[in-house]
């Protein structure tokens, strides 16, 4: 949605508008007050979706602006104990009423369908007074309201704008739209003087007043019927509209935000003493009379005038040279802008040559710096700088993790050949503990004949014999003792531990002692372990090699370096800057020695029609004195009449009005006691 700025440029319209009713804060004055803003929500075609009221009091207590905004809905505090805001539901006090007509191509069509349309569009905003008053006597009169309407349309989906009551701004590719209109105004103005007026309305002694039924103008060649419907008439051709109209050429249209401001500040502000004190001035009849010295003497004064621009004219002559001179001159100066404003670029661009090299030799690396850019890069550039030491810090962790990871095959076949010793050392353990159990089985079994041959047994006899009952278990005892000596003495000993060893070195035994350790070193377990101790001894050789004096030293230097490389370009920035200053300097010198050329071509061309102008002045000013003789005449007896007759009736009805707009101080709940304003803000969306 293309909102641009149109709420601020008509916020600074209304306020401008509506200064003096602020009331005065702080210290000035200590009464509370209220400043109201009621922002109402509408669809595209006027009809109200929610009211949202924001008030802004001074001088009173949280409580108190809370018990102020009782009728609203959702109340909040949104800053401080001053700025308040609820919700309405009242759309009946709202002050005007929107309603929106619109044709395309001639045919009525539903505002809220715009979108993508294309033809000749007509959107008509007509404004509606709400405000409406039976006065005593009868009469209807409207609260005077100022309402100020802005939207901007994009030339690209709307071209050839007009815009009926307002003005139309284009700048760039767009064209701003701000409307105005003074709904009620025109019948608030409406003063009937056809009729006879109330002669008890003159002021005793004042010599002004109102005719009554039986007055005439009998003195004067003026006749009050048709005065008084010259004037009505005069009334109605007023230019006092309550709507705005927009036109364009529109394709694929898109339907823009309508923004309206509502306000009766310039009304408040007015005051009706000062027209009450010229009718109640005794001496407003002198006043008159002056009024016509005056006019005769403007009616001499243009005879003289007259004289006077014929001086003029042979001045504009002379001026006319000298303008050309100055117009040459700056012409002449304007031509050298062009080379100042290349050279100086040049210069700017050699120094952030220079720059960028000086940079790039320190080992730093960045984009090409340009005018439009050097700020922001060498910015980041800093802000990179800042985070050296942790930069450094990283980058040697990743290089010493690299060169250990580059070595891994390394410590892996290292960590595998010791596990495999290892794994090896436990399987011929094993295999020799077999290898033991079965040599001393054999040899056991050799002592075991010894000893029983020492008995006059063998093997056989004396299993036959156990087994029959005839050794009983006290020889059976002697004999497994003697068999436990002999095994122990040194001779058995040694022989076991040859059979061992002869066995151990068999060709058999290393080979089943190579296979199970192959087979050992294939598991998950060792594998695993592998693969542990691998990244324990990686990690040990990292924390020792980042932590070596070497790499603490880079660390150091590279910190040292980011450091005074920061000092460096902060210099260099300073540097830069200050040749920015000069070069914007240049540049703004540059173009308002073209603006002035330009300027002082567009007088010297002028001068001739200038010239003319004034040739025609002169002769316009004898024809003016002339008029004015005659305006003396037929004009300024008939409006001292119609001021001393009916003046005071327009003067009433007027003060009405504006004691109208001085009673519309609040849309919430008035109180007494609390001084407030209030205007309204309508977006039709």
């Amino acid at each position: 949605m293309k909102k641009y700025h149109i709420v601020a440029i008509l916020l600074i319209v209304a306020l401008l508008c509506s200064a003096a009713a602020i009331p005065a804060y702080a210290s000035l004055d200590e009464s509370p007050s209220k400043e109201e803003t009621v922002y109402v929500l509408a669809d595209a075609a006027g009809s109200v979706d929610k009211i949202i009221v924001s008030d802004r009091f001074a001088n009173v207590t949280a409580e108190e602006a809370d018990a102020y905004m009782s009728d609203l809905a959702e109340v909040q505090n949104v800053k401080g104990e001053d700025y308040w805001q609820g919700i309405s539901e009242n759309t009946l006090d709202l002050p005007v009423k929107i309603s929106v007509t619109c044709t395309l191509d001639g045919k009525t069509v539903d505002v809220t369908e715009l979108e993508g349309v294309s033809g000749h569009l007509v959107l008509r905003y007509h404004f509606t007074n709400t405000r409406k008053t039976q006065t005593e006597d009868g009469k209807t009169l409207y609260s005077p309201l100022l309402v100020l309407a802005g939207t901007i349309l994009d030339e690209d989906t709307a071209g050839q704008v007009e815009v009926t009551n307002g003005r139309l701004i284009s700048y760039g590719d767009k064209n701003l739209i701000v409307g105005y209109a003074f709904p009620g105004l025109l019948e608030d103005l409406q003063v009937d003087l056809t009729e006879p007026a109330d002669a008890a309305s003159e002021e005793p002694g004042t010599g002004v007043g109102t005719v009554s039924e039986t007055d005439t103008y009998a003195d004067t060649d003026i006749d009050q019927e048709s005065l008084g419907q010259k004037v009505m008439e005069r009334m109605e051709d007023l230019d006092i509209p309550d709507y705005v109209e927009i036109s364009a050429d529109v394709e694929d249209y898109e339907p823009a935000d309508m923004y309206v401001v509502v306000s009766n500040a310039l009304f408040r502000e007015m005051n009706s003493s000062t027209l009450d004190d010229w009718l109640e001035d005794a001496d407003f009849k002198e006043d008159l009379d002056t009024l016509t010295d005056a006019v005769t003497q403007l009616a001499n004064g243009s005879s003289e005038l007259s004289d006077g621009l014929k001086d003029l004219q042979d001045g504009c002559e002379d001026l006319s040279d000298g303008i050309s001179q100055l117009s040459d001159g700056l012409a002449t100066l304007d031509s050298h802008s062009e080379d100042l404003n290349q050279g100086a670029e040049q210069v700017f661009e050699t120094l952030l040559s220079v720059a960028q090299a000086q940079i790039e030799a320190a080992g730093l690396e960045m984009e090409d710096l340009t005018i439009e850019n050097y700020e922001s890069t060498l910015d980041d550039l800093l802000e990179y700088l800042d985070g050296a030491e942790e930069l450094a810090r990283q980058t040697a962790m990743s290089q010493v993790e690299a060169a250990v990871n580059a070595r891994e095959a390394e410590v892996e076949a290292a960590v595998t050949q010791a596990v495999q010793e290892e794994v090896g050392k436990q399987v011929t353990a094993a295999v020799q503990e077999e290898v033991t159990a079965k040599v001393m089985a054999a040899v056991q079994e050799q002592v075991w004949t010894q000893v029983l041959a020492s008995q006059g047994l063998d093997a056989d006899s004396y299993e036959q014999a156990a087994a029959a009952g005839l050794i009983g278990e006290e020889q059976q005892n002697t004999l497994q003792t003697a068999l436990d000596a002999q095994m122990e003495t040194e001779e058995v000993q040694a022989l076991l531990d040859a059979n061992v060893q002869e066995q151990m070195g068999t060709e058999e035994v290393q080979t089943a002692i190579s296979s199970n350790t192959e087979v050992q070193m294939q598991t998950k377990e060792v594998l695993a372990m592998i693969d542990q101790h691998v990244e324990e001894q990686k990690d040990a050789i990292i924390e020792e090699n980042y932590n070596s004096e070497e790499v603490q030293s880079q660390i150091a230097a590279a910190v040292q370096q980011a450091s005074d490389g920061k000092v460096q370009i902060t210099d260099l920035k300073e540097q830069l800057a200050a040749f920015r200053t000069f070069y914007d300097g240049l540049a703004e010198y540059t173009g308002g020695v073209t603006s002035a050329a330009e300027g002082a071509a567009t007088l010297n061309e002028s001068m001739p029609d200038l010239i003319s102008g004034v040739e025609t002045l002169a002769t316009g000013s004898q024809e003016l004195a002339d008029g004015l003789a005659e305006f003396q005449e037929e004009g300024v007896q008939k409006l001292t009449d119609f001021l001393d007759r009916d003046l005071n009736r327009i003067k009433d009805q007027w003060t009405e009005v504006i004691d109208l707009a001085k009673a519309h101080r609040s849309f919430t709940t008035e109180t007494e006691g609390l001084e407030s304003t209030v205007k309204y803000i309508y977006k039709l969306s």
